[in-house]
């Protein structure tokens, strides 16, 4: 191990916990990175992570299918990037109570599969593969492009990380822009501590 650099741990497996905005403001990357400065002196206890304070880009091309009345397996996205995809097994979402009332958190079952290769046939022989399993056709719902700005906060207090983004969404309705908050695990050192 690397020295200063502390092991995570998951309190939730299999799910993400996240809070997804859409973005009304004419400068969206402007407002990111306020927030970005903000955080890297610290705010209200949460300060970019030692661990990895650095912004990502990234992009993807994400096609969404969808089934109703599977409990199990309420959607799957296909990330798609040049040469390979990943399968994102999803749930029905659980709206969570937040001490604001915002009614913006959410939480759901995730099951993340590995890259495999893209090529003509793959993601259909695995959208066969979930139809025969579960018994209901999986729908075509949409696609969109997504460019993405992220970075990495702790909480000091509570030893818990945190996931930010802001993505600019392509869709064939046009462009929206969505800032996300995903919980991400817990600092191992910190477990003992609550």
């Amino acid at each position: 191990m690397k020295r200063g650099v502390k092991k995570l741990t998951k309190e939730v497996t299999d799910s993400e916990i996240e809070s997804k905005l859409v973005v009304v403001d004419d400068e969206p990357f402007f407002f990111f990175n306020k927030l970005v400065k903000a955080l890297r002196v610290g705010l209200n206890g949460f300060i970019v992570s030692p661990r990895f304070p650095h912004i990502v880009e990234s992009g993807s091309f994400n096609s969404y299918y969808q089934t109703e009345g599977n409990k199990e397996t309420e959607g799957i996205k296909f990330l798609a990037r040049p040469d390979v995809a990943k399968a994102v097994f999803k749930s029905q979402t659980e709206l969570v109570n937040d001490i604001y009332g915002l009614g913006c958190i959410l939480k759901r079952r995730e099951l993340r599969g590995s890259y495999f290769p893209l090529d003509e046939g793959s993601i259909s022989e695995i959208l066969e593969r979930e139809n025969r399993q579960g018994g209901q056709a999986f729908i075509f719902v949409g696609e969109l492009e997504r460019l993405r700005k992220a970075f990495w906060i702790d909480n000091q207090e509570t030893g818990r990380a945190y996931h930010i983004s802001i993505d600019r969404c392509r869709t064939e309705g046009g462009v929206f822009y969505e800032l996300e908050i995903e919980y991400i695990d817990k600092i191992l050192d910190k477990i003992k501590s609550d």
